[in-house]
């Protein structure tokens, strides 16, 4: 039934004295014909073993096609109860993860269980499937396996606004029901509440999503999280801060993310401000209370929506140390109850310009981010839902994110390069209201 044999080295494990080495089979599928180990290293020590069916192996792993394929004559020389013994490179829990994920089709779900909640689904990415993407530095995995992983990421940070927002609304719940009770009682202050092992780690994410082309996507969305979660600093209202160490990027993405902070702030500034908002969005001849209005200022309408965007909208950037946070933009349900007295129409249009700036700005990251080479011509609106959304936009803020996704399909490499950074300093020292 079997005749190879794969077994992992347990460095925990205690060394044996007399050099020989204890092997001690466990998770061996009822047919298998290869069992495989872990790299043992120098010195002997007990080891788990993982049998596996070699054709899987083959199939998993172009390096184990050559393998098998070739002169058998190595395995001769260590059998295993007749099966023959494959030591890879890898350490202990590597070697059973890789084993694992090649001879079990529910294993990479099955490491996402203790990281999910019903109805919330991933709220961090198992650990494993780090150890795992390590890897493939050294093992070419099967597509298949290779998407399975991705997804993982895809679905903590998605480069859609919608699902984005819907995300990080059901992080915050799960996060807020985690609150100490001293906290939720007034008795301890914002700054105490340390978030950071409740929610997955953007920078690890980042490292890792640098080193694959399938995650090159989420990098945008990486470097918001990074710039907008709440610090000891800036702590939420509510309580609560997360530890971001940017440090541990490299000097390029660490100096990008920390300017397109500052970036994203003006940009919100000039497109979230009442000029911007009255000369753009707000039309006289739609307000239902005052017919036959020539100017936005004569609106009966005016001064409840200007007093709305005072108390809602100007604090989203009144402060220079707070992130600009597009979760905490105001809600459908906020707008409408608080505008009581003001037309369906004009209230239309606020809600409709607050949703525009979110989406206008969301698809801009890469380039306030410094990660334009990364993402695609159509990052954030390649959605049937968001290229709606596009076609809807204002013309001035339409041209803007055609002319991002016009850059990005640049031929020359020189010239495209040139226009991002024309771009960039645009955004970097334009005027404000």
């Amino acid at each position: 039934m079997a005749d190879t044999i794969v077994h992992g080295d347990d460095s925990a494990s205690d060394t044996l004295t007399n050099g020989d080495v204890a092997q001690v089979p466990v998770l061996l599928t009822l047919i298998h014909d290869i069992i495989a180990c872990g790299h043992r290293g120098l010195v002997s020590i007990i080891i788990t073993v993982y049998g596996i069916v070699r054709s899987a192996f083959m199939a998993a792993f172009a390096l184990f096609r050559d393998v098998f394929s070739g002169d058998q004559t190595a395995f001769e020389f260590e059998t295993q109860d007749g099966v023959p013994v494959l030591e890879l490179p890898d350490n202990h829990d590597d070697a059973g993860h890789l084993s694992m994920m090649v001879t079990h089709g529910w294993y990479l779900q099955e490491l996402k269980t203790p990281f999910s909640e019903p109805g919330r689904g991933l709220w961090r990415i198992p650990p494993a499937y780090y150890e795992l993407l390590a890897l493939t530095r050294t093992h070419q995995f099967l597509p298949g396996h290779m998407a399975q992983i991705f997804d993982a990421f895809h679905e903590l940070w998605p480069t859609d606004l919608g699902s984005y927002l819907t995300k990080e609304t059901v992080q915050q719940q799960r996060v807020d029901e985690s609150a100490p009770p001293a906290l939720t009682a007034g008795l301890h202050p914002a700054s105490e509440w340390d978030q950071t092992k409740l929610w997955a780690d953007p920078v690890e994410a980042f490292a890792v999503a640098l080193e694959h082309e399938g995650l090159h996507d989420i990098l945008a969305v990486l470097a918001y999280v990074m710039v907008r979660s709440p610090t000891e600093d800036t702590p939420l209202f509510k309580g609560g801060f997360r530890r971001i160490n940017l440090d541990l990027l490299d000097e390029e993405y660490r100096s990008n993310i920390q300017a397109g902070a500052d970036i994203l702030r003006l940009e919100c500034i000039r497109k979230m401000s009442w000029v911007t908002f009255t000369r753009i969005t707000l039309r006289a001849e739609r307000c239902e209370n005052t017919p036959g209005a020539k100017s936005v200022g004569d609106l009966q309408c005016y001064n409840g929506i200007e007093k709305f965007w005072e108390k809602h909208v100007d604090p989203l950037f009144a402060s220079a140390k707070q992130p600009i946070d597009l979760s905490k933009f105001p809600s459908t349900k906020t707008i409408y109850r608080n505008l009581p007295e003001v037309c369906d129409r004009c209230v239309s249009a606020v809600e409709t310009h607050i949703h525009n700036t979110q989406f206008v700005l969301w698809t801009q990251f890469p380039l306030y981010f410094g990660l334009t080479k990364y993402t695609s011509p159509e990052w954030g609106f390649d959605t049937k839902a968001a290229r709606v959304r596009l076609e809807a936009l204002p013309q001035q803020w339409k041209d803007e994110v055609r002319t991002m996704s016009a850059i990005a399909r640049e031929p020359d490499a020189g010239l495209r390069a040139s226009k991002w950074q024309e771009l960039y300093e645009e955004k970097r020292v334009g005027p404000c209201p």
